[in-house]
């Protein structure tokens, strides 16, 4: 392909990156546009953050093949590592040079530089030629890297990436670069504008205790159902921003209402009602899609399937959709959920009555929508319940699962885990690096132990600590760390592990 012929390639990838939105999908699209335009059987992007980089996509032509695309995505595990110039990314990152390396497995001594192998040893693939630009915005900072792996040529075999491609992918890597910029600067837009929604939403409903992840909750249980009836991404993000504010109209409810402990008179539940038109009216008259939105799912989430809703009766598809997701989303988290007037009901309880009352109360395609996305829904439910502990301590086998799942770094149950911790705990986690002996071991001891625990309800003391060469001081911590764990007590039982791991800060720390 001559050099006019990859010059009009390149303004055609500029346009169809600059028409992409969401940021993920953008990253999907360089990856993809810049293996096919420089013949690459893989490749991947990772994004500046701080000091950081972080591996963000990836791609590979011969796994796909070898084992199918949905066991390449179940794979993939995103990971950051500092900006260094003693590996190839974080190289390029530092230097924003290109580098364009014949064979990764040969790279002179007196390179700063090395390739690690860890992929290539877990995959079975050889990585050999390598591209990797920078992508350096119109600041001309650096904003990630593109990087490149076997060239391949008209018979399928390795070759090294022609020179004369080094400019063209770093002019392909500059138009990414803006791109990511704008993408990057509409989620932060998006994300302050969720947040603002959601502070407003907590106004509106401060008097509850338990507000601002009820608002998290059902808002992200909203946008899980509408995803799983097939809307658009945009309609998915409206419904995620909006329906926070689906009880806005509380503001205008009396507190001896609202915070009655007891069951409301007639007269109480006729006030309570009439927040829907409140929110109605706290909201109508806006030329915003979002604000319109939101106005239509104040006046109807409290309306039902068959006609005997409020405030206005209305039944079936004369209900908004918006209207009828939220709702949903709404039963599902007050009844699984502690309120003033009662305790939390069972998960098995609360979705046995989104079953029994789908045809009446929901909208069948909404409830169908719902049992889709339920693992998601799960996820969301463990990461914002009230305790603010995601597991029930009580069932130590859940923390083996928890573990055993963080420890193989290589399955999708770590991503789906990882969002149920808190940030402490995703601390803890991220200190368990694969190349650090003592925390290997002491992950080792840990899974033993809890297997032990629910096998024989007994510890086997010796035979966990024979894993970990540490002290007999730490060995005591780990034993009353389990001890703790049998006994729920998390926080204490989190400390004790960071007192084995970072004894020194810890101790600086009480100094």
């Amino acid at each position: 392909m001559d050099e006019k012929t990859k010059l009009d390639e390149l303004i055609n990838i500029g346009i169809a990156l600059a028409s992409e939105k969401r940021l993920d999908k953008l990253l999907e699209k360089i990856v993809e546009e810049a293996r096919q335009f420089a013949g690459a059987d893989a490749g991947s992007v990772y994004l500046k953050e701080g000091d950081l980089i972080r591996f963000v996509v990836s791609q590979n032509d011969t796994l796909r093949r070898r084992f199918g695309k949905d066991k390449e995505k179940e794979d993939f595990i995103s990971f950051t590592m500092p900006i260094s110039r003693e590996n190839i990314a974080g190289y390029v990152a530092a230097s924003g040079q290109i580098l364009n390396l014949e064979d990764a497995y040969r790279i002179p001594e007196d390179k700063p530089f090395r390739f690690n192998k860890s992929f290539d040893k877990k995959t079975g693939y050889r990585s050999k030629s390598m591209l990797v630009v920078p992508m350096i915005d119109v600041d001309k900072d650096v904003v990630g890297v593109i990087q490149l792996i076997n060239s391949m040529d008209a018979d399928g075999n390795i070759v090294p990436f022609k020179p004369s491609y080094e400019k063209l992918t770093f002019s392909l890597a500059s138009q990414a670069a803006v791109a990511v910029r704008m993408a990057q600067m509409r989620e932060e837009l998006k994300s302050a504008s969720l947040d603002m929604i959601q502070k407003l939403s907590v106004a509106a409903e401060y008097r509850d205790e338990d507000t601002a992840n009820h608002i998290k909750r059902m808002s992200s249980y909203s946008a899980i159902i509408t995803k799983h009836m097939g809307y658009s991404n945009d309609f998915v993000d409206s419904i995620l921003f909006t329906s926070p504010m689906h009880d806005i109209g509380k503001l205008g409810v009396p507190d001896s209402i609202l915070l009655k402990p007891g069951k409301l008179n007639k007269e109480e539940w006729e006030e309570m009602q009439r927040h829907a038109l409140y929110g109605k009216k706290i909201l109508e008259g806006s030329s915003h899609d979002l604000i319109r939105t939101a106005e239509s799912i104040a006046i109807s989430h409290h309306e039902k399937w068959n006609g005997k809703g409020y405030p206005s009766g209305l039944a079936g598809e004369d209900i908004p959709i918006e209207g009828r997701i939220v709702a949903l989303a709404d039963v599902f988290d007050a009844l699984s959920s502690k309120r003033c007037y009662k305790n939390a009901f069972p998960l098995e309880k609360t979705i046995a009555i989104i079953k029994n009352d789908t045809g009446t109360h929901f909208d069948p395609k909404v409830s169908e929508a719902f049992f889709k996305g339920l693992d998601e829904i799960m996820v969301v439910y463990n990461k914002y319940r009230e305790s603010g502990f995601t597991f029930n301590m009580g069932d130590i086998k859940d923390w083996v699962k928890l573990v055993e799942s963080l420890t193989n770094l290589d399955t999708a149950a770590k991503r789906r885990v990882w969002e149920m911790l808190e940030p402490t705990q995703q601390g803890l986690v991220e200190s368990w690096k694969p190349d650090g002996e003592v925390s290997e071991k002491l992950k080792l001891a840990i899974i033993k132990g809890f297997n032990r625990i629910v096998k024989d309800n007994s510890f086997y003391r010796e035979d966990v600590f024979r894993e970990i060469e540490i002290t007999d001081d730490h060995k005591k911590l780990l034993e009353e760390g389990f001890e703790n764990l049998c006994g729920s007590k998390v926080q204490k039982f989190n400390r004790l592990l960071f007192e084995i791991i970072f004894p020194e800060e810890i101790k600086k720390a009480r100094d």
